[in-house]
């Protein structure tokens, strides 16, 4: 997660999705007890102006991978529910179409990673 500052109502986060099922996976929704509105977005650019929109369903195939990154699909995490800084842990889940819930935590750091 990279810090914003005090009082932000939004931080981004950023990871990388693997699939090492046989099978499809396909993540319909994100869920935190850090955020009271968490949600998976992509920026797009449109007529030269950039714009976040909700990412949908994502689809992995079989051993593929999938980068959440600055600039594109990335974790929109708004109204944090506690001041986060540098340090501090953030908790996610994922939740897959099957049901499945996906649950790690991510650092909250200074710098976006460098893709």
């Amino acid at each position: 997660m990279r810090a914003a500052p005090p009082g932000a109502a939004a931080l981004a986060g950023y990871l990388v999705l693997r699939n090492p099922c046989d099978a499809v996976v396909e993540v319909v929704d994100v869920e935190s007890l850090d955020f009271g509105a968490p949600m998976i977005h992509r920026t797009e650019e449109i007529d030269g102006i950039s714009r976040m929109r909700e990412a949908g369903r994502l689809v992995l195939a079989p051993g593929e991978s999938l980068a959440f990154e600055p600039g594109g699909l990335h974790l929109m995490l708004m109204k944090p529910l506690r001041p986060l800084s540098e340090g501090d842990v953030v908790r996610i889940r994922l939740v897959l179409a099957d049901g499945r819930r996906l649950y790690a935590e991510y650092p909250v750091r200074r710098e976006a990673p460098v893709p």
